[in-house]
This record gives C-alpha cells, structure tokens and sequence, in this order.
C-alpha cells in the first residue's frame, strides 16, 4: 500500500492479535497431536493419579532447581554490572517474567516484561546496564546449556553412533558450541574493543544508547572470572531440567536413564524457547514425539505434555507478584 506521496507504508499486525494467531498455532498442533494418536491425553491425566509423587517431584524440582538458581544468576550479573539489587526486588521481576511467559508466546516473553520494570527503575546512565544484564542472563544460560549438551554427547557416545538421527543431534549440539565459544573467545579478546569502542557505532542513529550499551558490554569484559559463578548457576538450572524431564517420564512408566534425558533436553529446551507458541506448547509436544521416537519411546508427546503442565502451573505463582507491583505502582511505591 502506498500513501500520496508514494511511499510504502508497511502492515503491522496488532500485538493481541500476533498473539491470539500465536496461541491459536499451539493449540491447532496439540489438536493435531491427538487426533493423530501422537499425544492421549488419557495417558497425562493417568501419570497424576497414578503417580501424584513423581508429579509433585516434577514440580519442586521446577520450582527448586530451576526458577531458584534462574534468580540468583541473574541477581548475580546485576550486582556485578554494579547496580543496587534488592534480593527480593530480583526475585519478584524474575516471578512476573516467569508469569508472562506463559502468557507471551515464547520461553523468553518475560524478558521484556522484567526488562522493561528494570529499564524504567534506573536512571539514564544505569538503563543500558540493567538491559545488559538481562541479555547476559540469556547468553551464559544459553552457553550453560550447551556445556550440559556436550558434557551429554560424550557420555552418550554409544547411544548416536549409529543413529543418523541421533548423530546429527550430536552434530548440530558441536557446531553451536564450538560456534558460541568462538565468539566469546572473540568477545574477551583485545580486537573486541575495536568493535565496541568504533566511532562509526557511536555516530549511528541511537548512537547515544549504543555507546551506553556498548560500555556496559566492556563492564563485564573486564571481569571475565566474575562470570563463572553464573556460568555454573546455569549449569545447575539444566540439571533441574534434565530432572524435570525425567520425573515426568517416570510418571508415565518411563524409567529412561537420566543420562539419555541429559541429551536430548537441551534441544527441547531451545525448541520451547522460539517464540512460536506460549512456552513451545504444542510445538515441544510435536518436537518431543519425534526425537523420543528416535530413542525408542511412544510416549514422547506425553512428557512434553506433563512438562509444560508443570511449567505453566508453576509460572501462576508469578502472579501475585505482578498484581502487588500493580497495585503498589497506583499507590505511588514501585517496590514490592
């Protein structure tokens, strides 16, 4: 479409609607999925009752091993960015993210939600910093999880070596490692700098707010070791994962070793976080059919299916967290 002058004018789609389409796709795959007789939904309400243990194992592990170290490696990363973090304040953003990602299409939805409260609790020289923090926080839990994926590969040679499937996994897990740490190898180099400090960045458009960002990049570049702490809080978030993943097969009579859940969680755990559908929901269900298949098991769809019950219910207790902020917000007092 072009207006009277000509020039292009471009369709922007409503955001409810982008995410109405959004939770309608998931929710269209998981009707596939059962019609299909990849997912019986009689088998996940069978796992609750059956096995209302091993479900609630699922969900403190969640909860325990997963939203709790989640929490202190962000905190961590703000403290060392140098700005104030209540352990509380931390606590209650990283609740009103995990909420939102439940509502927002994508495991990482509550990012923007939490950086927005951050970005509008600074002041104009710390803004850039909590928005860095928040993308380191993805960064290390993102290569975290890929220390896991290799660490699972090596373990698990005797499982892909003569699964082409499973091969490419293994593949696909090396290439984006040794892609990732060459690029971190690259970020705590001298020949960064150059990058970061370029006149021609600071000229751009917003050349303000990218020099900003890029200065609060170079205030973790020149702590490298202080990121280890967080790197391993990662790790331990994985480990929760692979956990979860593994009580929930339980559930449904699945007693996979937790080495062989090891493997192929970090792929599911990267399919759940594109943004197609709220937390993969349908999407992973999908996922989780076909690469289970390939170790054997039926029963892919099914635990995918308890997982993100126990994801989603746990992200509710998110809620309160966000109401009070609201309510305290009207009241004058941004701190819950």
């Amino acid at each position: 479409m072009e207006n009277e002058i000509g020039v292009t004018r471009r369709f922007h789609m409503p955001a409810p609607l982008k995410h109405f389409l959004k939770f309608a796709l998931g929710g269209g795959a998981i009707w596939v999925l059962i019609h299909s007789g990849a997912l019986d939904p009689a088998l996940v309400a069978h796992a609750f009752v059956a096995h209302p243990w091993l479900c609630l194992a699922a969900f403190l592990t969640y909860l325990l091993a997963v939203l709790v170290p989640a929490w202190l490696r962000w905190l961590l990363l703000i403290r060392q960015a140098g700005l104030k973090a209540d352990p509380f304040r931390v606590f209650s953003l990283q609740m009103i993210g995990v909420f939102f990602n439940s509502l927002i299409p994508g495991g990482t939805g509550g990012d923007f939600i939490k950086g927005y409260y951050l970005f509008k609790e600074h002041g104009a020289e710390e803004k850039a910093l909590a928005l860095t923090s928040i993308a380191m926080d993805r960064l290390i839990g993102l290569y975290g999880l890929l220390c896991v994926a290799m660490a699972m590969t090596w373990a698990n040679f005797g499982l892909w070596k003569d699964s082409a499937p499973l091969r490419v996994n293994s593949i696909f897990y090396a290439g984006v490692f040794l892609t990732y740490t060459a690029v971190i190898a690259f970020f705590f180099s001298p020949w960064s700098r150059f990058f970061l400090e370029h006149p021609r960045l600071h000229r751009a458009p917003g050349g303000g707010f990218l020099r900003s960002l890029s200065d609060s990049l170079l205030v973790y570049r020149r702590r490298p070791w202080g990121l280890l702490a967080p790197l391993g809080l990662g790790i331990v978030v994985d480990c929760g994962l692979i956990l979860l993943y593994y009580f929930s097969a339980r559930a449904l009579g699945l007693a996979l070793p937790l080495a062989v859940q090891g493997f192929v969680v970090p792929t599911l755990t990267m399919i759940n976080g594109i943004p197609i559908s709220p937390s993969g929901l349908g999407v992973g269900e999908a996922a989780g059919a076909v690469i289970y298949r390939n170790l054997g098991v039926t029963q892919g769809g099914e635990v995918l299916a308890l997982v993100h019950i126990c994801i989603l219910v746990t992200s509710l207790f998110g809620a309160p967290f966000y109401f009070l902020f609201r309510i305290r917000s009207k009241s004058g007092s941004a701190t819950p």
